[in-house]
């Protein structure tokens, strides 16, 4: 039977892309921010009706139980962020801007207030995995968008601080659970056994 099951979500995977592959440009930005918001409702509802079984195993309350199907909200919120930064940062760049550095402050700007409840959500859920996911997605559509080289730095800085934050808030959790910890310093890995 799971096999069944895995067949089944392999063929709506590959309906889905062949659907989302059928839309248009215009379309897909005029539905983005319905999409973020419905993701951000989606995220919320784990407080009201998540599953009791992986909270009491992790600690964190990541599935959504609606009864007949159990998923991860920010699973979907992952699209949905990726395609309102997209919106965000083309529309942006579609303005006429006299000067750079002010562009890309304001920019910088319109991508922290879409990140922040996408990130309050993630920390009050205890998820700091996904947490950085949504950082890497940040930071890879500020390179793509050729924001100046100046904020870019400080940006990889200031996210850099913030995933040391939580990778130590994160080990405290585990170092409590496991014999096994990670450390992680600036860009270099070690693993103490």
């Amino acid at each position: 039977m799971p096999a069944l099951k895995q067949l089944f979500f392999i063929f709506v995977g590959y309906a889905g892309m062949f659907l989302a592959s059928r839309l248009s440009q215009k379309f897909i930005w005029k539905v983005a921010p319905f999409f973020y918001g419905f993701s951000l409702i989606l995220m919320s509802a784990l407080y009201f009706s998540y599953d009791k079984g992986m909270y009491l195993l992790t600690g964190t309350k990541r599935w959504l139980d609606l009864g007949f199907i159990k998923f991860q909200p920010s699973e979907i919120a992952k699209i949905a962020f990726i395609l309102m930064l997209a919106k965000i940062i083309v529309q942006h760049e579609q303005q006429d801007w006299s000067d750079k550095w002010r562009s890309d402050k304001q920019l910088l700007k319109k991508i922290v207030a879409v990140s922040v409840p996408v990130f309050f959500l993630m920390a009050v859920q205890k998820d700091f995995g996904t947490s950085l996911v949504f950082v890497t997605i940040i930071l890879s559509l500020l390179v793509i968008s050729g924001i100046d080289r100046k904020i870019l730095i400080i940006s990889f800085q200031c996210f850099s601080n913030v995933r040391r934050g939580l990778d130590s808030v994160s080990l405290y959790r585990v170092g409590a659970q496991s014999t096994l910890h990670f450390y992680i310093l600036n860009n270099i890995n070690w693993i103490e056994f």
